[in-house]
């Protein structure tokens, strides 16, 4: 196996499972959450996040060594154009790793800290910077996801 070959299919992957997960929350757990009373919110989301914790920062990392070794084995090849789109989701990773820093992770903590029995009164209000941000990651992943398949499958790296 080649620094290649292992890069660009742990990119892949990790991505993927990201992608899958926002998707996941956008199209189909965003509804209920907008739609219980706010103490089914805070079970359900404080439930999701004990879950989620510990998988999103592995897959990050992931993504972002996968795409680090795809680039490393590119070397040869900068300034080629699937440099520059390996580049391009090395920074688009990075980005989603600075949302997920800035604006989801301290939601979160608050989030672990507000009892079902008494939640905040402008929970959504409170809520809404994290799903703005959850959008952005989606949109983010899908693009990168179709960035790296269409390396793959046009067999260019």
């Amino acid at each position: 196996m080649t620094t290649q070959w292992i890069g660009r299919w742990l990119a892949i992957f990790c991505i993927a499972l990201l992608a899958g997960i926002y998707l996941g929350d956008v199209v189909g757990v965003r509804h209920a959450r907008m739609n219980i009373d706010p103490a089914g919110f805070v079970e359900m989301q404080q439930a999701i996040h004990m879950r989620f914790v510990r998988l999103m920062p592995p897959l990050i990392l992931g993504a972002l060594i996968g795409n680090l070794l795809w680039l490393w084995s590119l070397r040869g090849q900068a300034w080629s154009w699937p440099f520059w789109l390996v580049l391009a989701s090395i920074a688009g990773i990075i980005a989603i790793a600075l949302m997920t820093r800035v604006v989801s992770v301290p939601l979160n903590q608050q989030l672990m800290g507000w009892s079902a029995v008494t939640p905040p009164a402008d929970i959504r209000q409170l809520w809404q910077p994290w799903e703005r941000v959850n959008q952005w990651r989606l949109g983010i992943a899908l693009a990168l996801l179709g960035i790296e398949l269409s390396l793959l499958v046009r067999k260019q790296v």
